[in-house]
């Protein structure tokens, strides 16, 4: 039987050419796409993929939250990261979110294949440039690559909708624009940044939006 993938990307000529190449390998099918995490949560409930291929830098709702949402209620389906972040803090927020791989988008297209065919295995993958990254960090903590932003570590205390929220506010929305897209009240978003905040133990926005930058919620280049 050939694997099952659902695809998402928010880049429309990316995903359809990855499309076409995934699918020019015999034991490869891609039952849907998606443009954002949200629309791969439901992709994934619907077609109960082998394998979830996600990109993390997606508006509103991005790989990472994805992840965790997909492997809360399908545990069986794979997830691999396909991203161009390569930050050791974003590889690590993936892991702990459920990505059995993780897969660079300059890497050799044999490494994605891999990848895949590990994670519909139920077997972990990490392709050579982002294991690369995680080896540097242990053999030279002491540097950049290993320092720790306060509040990091917690990112996984966050729920889904908090970390959407935090996404959201990374990306510049006012609370009124977040509060219309989520369809609850603009103070309902004060309690949920409030809330984030205190788990992140930072005490400015500042701070906020550097947590989100690090952990790979928004990109940094954005």
């Amino acid at each position: 039987m050939p694997i099952k993938m659902v695809l998402a990307d928010d880049h429309v000529v990316v995903r359809r050419g990855l499309r076409l190449l995934l699918e020019n390998e015999p034991d490869f099918t891609v039952v849907d796409e998606a443009s954002d995490g949200a629309e791969a949560i439901r992709a994934c409930q619907e077609n109960r993929p082998d394998v979830a291929i996600l990109d993390i830098n997606m508006p509103m709702t991005n790989g990472i939250t994805a992840a965790s949402e997909i492997k809360a209620h399908l545990p069986k389906t794979g997830i691999v990261m396909l991203t161009f972040q390569s930050q050791l803090d974003v590889i690590r927020s993936s892991v702990r979110a459920g990505a059995d791989g993780y897969v660079l988008k300059d890497a050799g297209e044999h490494e994605l294949f891999e990848a895949i065919r590990a994670a519909a295995e139920g077997r972990r993958y990490m392709a050579r440039r982002a294991a690369e990254i995680v080896l540097d960090t242990l053999l030279y903590s002491g540097e950049e690559g290993g320092e720790k932003l306060q509040g990091a570590e917690d990112l996984k205390e966050l729920s889904a909708r908090e970390r959407q929220v935090l996404q959201m506010l990374a990306e510049g929305n006012t609370n009124n624009r977040i509060a219309e897209t989520l369809s609850v009240s603009p103070k309902t978003v004060e309690t949920y940044r409030s809330r984030i905040m205190h788990k992140l133990g930072v005490t400015s926005f500042a701070e906020l939006i550097r947590a989100a930058v690090r952990t790979g919620l928004v990109d940094r280049d954005g």
